[in-house]
């Protein structure tokens, strides 16, 4: 049974505004075996070339947190690694609100969601219940929307436009990070490696620029640019995450599985992505759409990609489908985020 929160002054989470895509240049053709699945190219695998489908041996170590809307009412969940509901929000559809991006602190139990409409921060826990946080009065001018948040060490980092803020359990305010030595334009994805005092920024800048990624050490907020111009367009950079070997990949709209590393040295191959007749056998559709956000689970040795049309979509290196977690009738989907469930959690 869902929990639902009654909350009169709640200016949240309404009439849902998809955030911008930007510009895709990436179709079926520049994909491993084309539209179809079959057709041949020199430098991309066909399905010929592919393993056999397999179910992974290993357990996953990746939940799962969404951010989904029906025509009345919006729901906050987190899942754990078999889809067993943690916590949920469930908020009713106000007129002027814009659904954000969605994070889960698994250690504490608290679940976030943003609120371009009302400017807010929502937060919720078992322990503390809902809790609304709005953005420090001493960020000045500042009107972008949030369109990524992550958790790292207990703290909550959000990003829009150029600016990074965070947001600790306790804190009246979100505040601000003030970067020195770096400017990104027009951030896009905030990830992490694990264990790290640092966090990766993917900024697409404006329409027509190449993509940059920024690393920012959160003890001194020190940037650097630690890859320039990486690529030649901006539909292959959708979001970030860190996986294998510990370096940075960015996923596409369509899905596709991409090493910065790689595009930076001009090798445009994906390294993974769903094929075309599991996509239809599972999903009823050749290809992955509006695809949001993206991990690695590497002790299941997975790709995961997150569409709003679709839901989780999860893959192995040689696009293999296995059913993931899609919307119920009549709910939509708007962002999704993955985090570590560690491996002795009690998520009884």
């Amino acid at each position: 049974m869902r929990p639902k929160l009654s909350i009169a002054t709640l200016l949240l989470l309404s009439g849902c505004k998809l955030l911008a895509s930007g510009v895709i240049d990436e179709t079926c053709e520049d994909l491993p075996g084309g539209c179809d699945g079959t057709v041949d190219t020199d430098d991309t695998r066909d399905t010929e070339d592919t393993a056999p489908p397999y179910v992974p041996d290993n357990p996953f170590v990746l939940g799962l947190a969404v951010a989904s809307e029906t025509e009345s009412e919006v729901s906050l969940r987190a899942f754990d690694t078999d889809f067993e509901l943690l916590i949920e929000a469930v908020l009713p559809l106000q007129e002027d609100t814009s659904v954000g991006p969605v994070a889960y602190d698994h250690d504490q139990g608290a679940l976030y969601g943003f609120d371009n409409g009302s400017r807010k921060l929502v937060t919720y826990s078992e322990s503390a219940g809902l809790v609304l946080v709005d953005i420090s009065p001493e960020i000045t001018d500042f009107d972008d929307d949030i369109v990524d948040m992550m958790v790292a060490d207990g703290t909550l980092y959000l990003v829009g436009g150029s600016t990074l803020l965070k947001h600790e359990v306790g804190d009246g305010f979100v505040t601000e990070i003030e970067i020195s030595n770096a400017a990104p334009q027009l951030v896009r994805s905030i990830f992490a490696p694990s264990s790290s005092s640092s966090v990766f920024l993917l900024d697409i800048g404006e329409a027509g620029q190449e993509p940059d990624l920024y690393r920012v050490d959160l003890d001194t907020q020190r940037g650097v640019r630690s890859y320039e111009n990486f690529d030649d367009g901006q539909g292959r950079a959708q979001a970030g995450f860190y996986g294998l070997e510990n370096l940075p990949y960015v996923c596409s709209e369509l899905g596709a599985v991409y090493s910065v590393e790689s595009l930076d040295a001009g090798d445009r191959v994906p390294l993974a992505m769903p094929l075309a007749d599991e996509m239809i056998e599972h999903y009823g559709v050749d290809m992955a759409l509006d695809v949001s956000d993206c991990s690695y689970d590497p002790i299941a040795e997975r790709y995961l990609v997150f569409s709003r049309a679709l839901g989780a979509i999860n893959m192995d290196e040689y696009g293999h489908v296995l059913p993931h977690l899609a919307p119920d009738d009549g709910e939509s989907f708007v962002r999704g985020y993955f985090f570590v469930v560690p491996a002795d959690s009690d998520t009884e």
